[in-house]
């Protein structure tokens, strides 16, 4: 995960977002369950404008999983 978030940032510096999805996106098998990587993704795809509904549920995944703390 550390490789994929330091090349993601990058290309977020560059402000290559459509880089930073694509990077981001190659981890999804193995960083599916990481927070981390879910909150990124959901970001990357809400600032592109490109699917709001997807990060919506991105987004969802990460509160769901603590909703049942608050």
């Amino acid at each position: 995960m550390p490789a994929i978030m330091a090349m993601g940032k990058i290309s977020w510096d560059k402000e290559d977002l459509a880089e930073v999805e694509r990077l981001l996106r190659q981890g999804c098998e193995f960083l599916d369950d990481k927070d981390c990587w879910l909150s990124n993704v959901a970001h990357t795809i809400y600032i592109r404008g490109h699917s709001y509904s997807e990060a919506a549920g991105l987004y969802e995944t990460v509160v769901r999983k603590y909703s049942d703390r608050v």
